[in-house]
Formats: C-alpha cells, structure tokens, sequence
C-alpha cells in the first residue's frame, strides 16, 4: 500500500502558480496555469458568465427592482385610504 502522500500526488496534478490541486489529465488550472506549457495563460470564460450587462438589461433589472418596492407601498396607502385613515 502507498503512502498517503505519494497516493494523493498519483491522484492529483498540484498546480506550481496557485498550489490548487487538479485532476492528472488536466491541461490548464483555473489560475489560467497551461501544465503542457509550462506558462500562465489568461483563464479561458466559459459559457455568458464573462458577460458583461448591457443598458437594457440595467434599465430591466431598475424597472423590476422600483416596480416591487413601490407597487406594495402604493396599495398601502390606498387601503389607508379607503379605510379613512390617510387623512
């Protein structure tokens, strides 16, 4: 039997830039560290998670965002006032 140490590096590729530990078919480490070539590339993005938000996905998010805080607020107020006491 292996020694706990020795096992754990057959199992894992240790990266030599942010010391995280990869699977040993790894090609690149999330740092970006290339383990082919020896150098740190920039971290390829994957799927729309780099995505930056556009001006109408801002002005979306204000609208929902003004629309719940108000929309509660606003009923309050009616209901104070057909209640009599809005005053």
């Amino acid at each position: 039997m292996a020694e706990n140490g020795k096992h754990a590096k057959e199992t894992t590729k240790q990266c030599p830039n942010c010391q995280l530990l990869n699977p040993p078919a790894a090609q690149h480490c999330d740092c970006g560290y290339n383990f082919r070539t020896r150098s740190i590339e920039q971290p390829e993005k994957e799927g729309k998670g780099g995505r930056k938000l556009s001006l109408r996905g801002a002005l979306v998010i204000m609208f929902v965002a003004i629309s719940v805080a108000l929309i509660p607020a606003l009923a309050l107020v009616l209901l104070l006032h057909v209640w009599g006491w809005g005053g």
